[in-house]
């Protein structure tokens, strides 16, 4: 089996982001760009691939793994793998992914307008 890509999006300060693996593949970017939230984010859509349901569940209120920039704090994590796969013969290109809306994004919805409102005085 070979991997030929990884996608995710919706994690931290990340945007929607397609890692192909062709080869050598690097991540080079200037610092606190969200390198290591990348990996971090693969780390974390294939622990919660291979995760039960009550586990999936607690992964879901992780708050560290909440949008963190107001731009994209309303996006769902998404988690996507495109591998290829020989011995499947004519269905040897199989793309998995999955995506969820994190558990609290309400609160966070919350959170927001409570310090806006903190921010403008009118509490």
């Amino acid at each position: 089996m070979k991997l030929k890509s990884v996608t995710v999006a919706g994690y931290k300060n990340l945007k929607k982001t397609r890692i192909i693996l062709d080869g050598i593949a690097a991540i080079i970017s200037i610092n606190n760009y969200g390198k290591s939230n990348l990996l971090e984010a693969i780390d974390f859509g294939s622990d919660f691939m291979v995760s039960n349901q009550k586990e999936r569940k607690q992964m879901m209120r992780w708050g560290r793994g909440i949008p963190i920039n107001r731009k994209n704090d309303e996006d769902n994590f998404l988690f996507e793998i495109e591998f290829e796969d020989e011995e499947l013969g004519e269905y040897r290109f199989v793309k998995y992914g999955y995506s969820f809306s994190w558990y609290d994004m309400l609160y966070l919805e919350k959170a927001h307008m409570i310090m806006l409102e903190l921010c403008m005085g009118n509490t």
